[in-house]
């Protein structure tokens, strides 16, 4: 009877699939949530079937990026996967996403599984999926109104690894909250950034957290971004442990990122039409989890020597001769990395901000004031144009930071405040947006582009 049920409860995700799509949706969802409906088993059943590893990437930020470069990865090898790549990484997202590469009968032809979890969902899916590698990028305060502060993920997170006492998981080694995960667990690997990259930063400087061991104060010798760098206690022998997989002599210049990867002594260089200090981090836990999954290294490799950015987290335009830059920011850290990224660029240049708080953004919003404008005005630019549903938070923000309010324009929606970006003098324009109009932006972008043609 059971199987009966999982075998219905595929055909019926596969019509509500096919129902959705006629219906422009992108359906990452609600396919999921119907087979869940009649069979509530269904991951425990399908899961079995994949025949290598199944690899979860959680986290704050990057979760979409690093497991859309492992599944890259693992295609560029010549495997099967299933992958949710919509950023789809609740429970529904996930049975959506092995629904959809089921064959009517039950099958599955499934080398690798390569899925983004959100961290609420892990301990769920833990009960559910026997998980053989966990990949964490990073903890940060994100969605108060959801998760509250970042202890309280950190717990979600510990659940989910007591209920897979056998998982691989690899950890940022820069990272004192999560590198603390790996204590007293044998399977575990670490990434990190090996030397002070010494480049442009946006961010609070006086980020300070508790040493996990002791609780005593986390000195820093240099950061990367806000919590992570090179750290020790001040109280205990905690410090960064020792990196796997690392990184050394990067560089990034008006969009392009160049850096060597080092494992095992060996150093292999990386150069990618990605730019950003976070993009390092997520190559770095790529390499790492495309290894323990038992991927050949030379292929992970030239599959993120490949690697262009990613549509909806960051796109780059070409759009009547202006290079537009369009970056996922859903935080104070992702604001603060795509603002680096704008330092970063010595062109002259336009910016725009946007901030929505509908429920998939997060109501709270308080963060706001955690983002680094003040160095971001440093920049320069010509104009800051604002939208989103707070765009008068931004403004008053902006006022409390010394901007040249002349500089400043308030726009009412997401398309109107492009076409007022792309109508400036500077040739290069930056759009930090948040995850609600992330979507509506590209595809109105890739318009633009493909009618400038």
């Amino acid at each position: 009877m059971k199987k009966l049920r999982f075998i219905i409860a595929i055909w019926f995700a596969k019509l509500v699939f096919l129902a959705c799509k006629l219906k422009g949706s992108r359906a990452s969802t609600m396919p999921g949530k119907m087979a869940h409906r009649i069979c509530p088993q269904f991951l425990s059943i399908i899961t079995p079937k994949v025949r290598g590893k199944i690899i979860a990437v959680c986290g704050t930020n990057g979760k979409t990026t690093a497991s859309n470069l492992i599944n890259d990865a693992a295609l560029a090898a010549g495997c099967k996967t299933v992958c949710n790549n919509t950023g789809a990484n609740m429970i529904n997202g996930i049975a959506t996403a092995f629904a959809k590469r089921a064959s009517l009968f039950g099958g599955l032809n499934c080398d690798y599984a390569c899925l983004e979890v959100d961290e609420a969902t892990m301990p769920i899916l833990a009960d559910r999926v026997n998980l053989d590698i966990i990949v964490v990028t990073n903890l940060f305060r994100d969605q108060l109104d959801r998760y509250g502060d970042s202890t309280a993920t950190a717990g979600m997170l510990t659940t989910a690894f007591d209920k897979s006492p056998n998982a691989a998981l690899i950890l940022n080694a820069d990272d004192p909250v999560t590198s603390a995960f790996g204590r007293n667990r044998d399977n575990t690997c670490y990434y990190g950034i090996l030397q002070n990259p010494n480049l442009p930063y946006c961010g609070k400087s006086d980020v300070r957290i508790p040493c996990s061991e002791c609780g005593g104060a986390i000195d820093y010798a240099y950061r990367i971004y806000e919590h992570l760098g090179k750290y020790t206690c001040a109280n205990c022998v905690t410090q960064n442990v020792a990196a796997d997989f690392g990184a050394r002599n990067i560089r990034t210049v008006n969009g392009t990122l160049d850096f060597e990867i080092v494992h095992n002594d060996e150093s292999m260089p990386i150069s990618t039409g990605v730019t950003g200090m976070y993009n390092v981090y997520n190559m770095l836990m790529s390499m790492a989890a495309c290894t323990a999954a038992g991927m050949d290294i030379q292929t992970t490799l030239q599959s993120l020597r490949n690697q262009q950015p990613q549509p909806g987290r960051m796109s780059r335009f070409t759009i009547g001769g202006k290079d537009v830059f369009l970056i996922l920011s859903k935080n104070a850290v992702g604001f603060n990395q795509s603002f680096t990224l704008a330092l970063s660029d010595s062109r002259p240049k336009d910016i725009l901000v946007h901030l929505n708080d509908t429920p998939a953004d997060g109501e709270d919003i308080s963060w706001l004031w955690d983002v680094d404008f003040e160095t971001l005005y440093t920049s320069d630019a010509g104009r800051y144009i604002i939208t989103g549903e707070r765009r008068y938070d931004i403004y008053l923000r902006l006022k409390y930071a010394g901007y040249d309010e002349s500089k400043l324009i308030i726009e009412d929606d997401i398309k109107t405040a492009l076409g007022t970006l792309l109508g400036g003098e500077n040739d290069v324009c930056y759009a930090a947006v948040n995850y609600s109009d992330i979507h509506p932006a590209f595809l109105e972008l890739d318009r633009l582009q493909g009618s400038a043609k």
